[in-house]
């Protein structure tokens, strides 16, 4: 998770940021779609999804997004 609930940010209109990283052929718009279930908590949700070499690239950034992520996120598993 990262974002406005973990950095105790989260207001009445937030959503949960959720990264996962998952080896896949999948393109990256379609991804989340292996995760819909995760939806049934019953909080808006944004679900990003990484294969490891895409996470990697990431991680070697210096965008906004990566700086935010570093920030914010608690990791689940």
């Amino acid at each position: 998770m990262f974002g406005s609930f973990p950095s105790g940010r989260a207001g009445a209109w937030s959503d949960l940021d959720v990264l996962l990283v998952k080896d896949t052929e999948a393109p990256f718009v379609e991804r989340p779609r292996d995760f819909w279930d995760l939806l049934d908590i019953g909080i808006a949700m944004d679900i990003l999804v990484y294969t490891a070499e895409e996470f990697e690239r990431l991680a070697q950034s210096d965008s906004g997004f990566w700086r935010e992520f570093q920030r914010s996120r608690i990791r689940i598993l």
